[in-house]
């Protein structure tokens, strides 16, 4: 019998460890550099994007600033927002002061689910627009690194 319950205690550890390291976040690179959009995951499921959304990009520097060069209306018409950012340890925040259609600055909420010197991966948490996003609605960004910071 005590041999079983060493197993299952073994078990559970083993089960319990895994779970931990699959929330855990991997942050080994930093923010600064263009970023551009190489897959959105939405709901479990990786989503087509079309030729202009694959040229969307995402600047972050060192002063905790940041510029995009996003689509707003097809065919590839882009739009170019600053605004800042902080990263504290997973959590990033954007915020956005001028954003279209909006009485205010447009803040977003990120989780990071991986950070390295060429590979980003955002988990979207929540906006000012819509509050927090529903599990159905998990959406996450895959960026790639396409130069570093200026």
């Amino acid at each position: 019998m005590t041999d079983l319950w060493k197993l299952v205690v073994l078990a559970l550890f083993i089960c319990i460890s895994c779970e931990s390291e699959d929330d855990a976040s991997e942050i080994t690179g930093t923010l600064d550099g263009t970023w551009k959009l190489e897959a959105r995951i939405y709901d479990g499921s990786r989503e087509s994007l079309t030729e202009c959304e694959m040229m969307q990009t995402v600047t972050f520097s060192g002063e905790e600033s940041l510029s995009m060069y996003w689509l707003e209306i097809p065919p590839c018409e882009f739009s170019g927002y600053t605004g800042t950012y902080i990263l504290n340890g997973e959590q990033l925040s954007v915020t956005l002061p001028e954003w279209p259609d909006s009485n205010g600055a447009f803040i977003s909420n990120y989780k990071v689910l991986l950070l390295s010197e060429s590979d980003l991966r955002v988990e979207l948490l929540n906006d000012s627009e819509r509050g927090d996003y529903p599990d159905e609605e998990k959406t996450i960004l895959i960026f790639e690194k396409e130069s570093p910071a200026s």
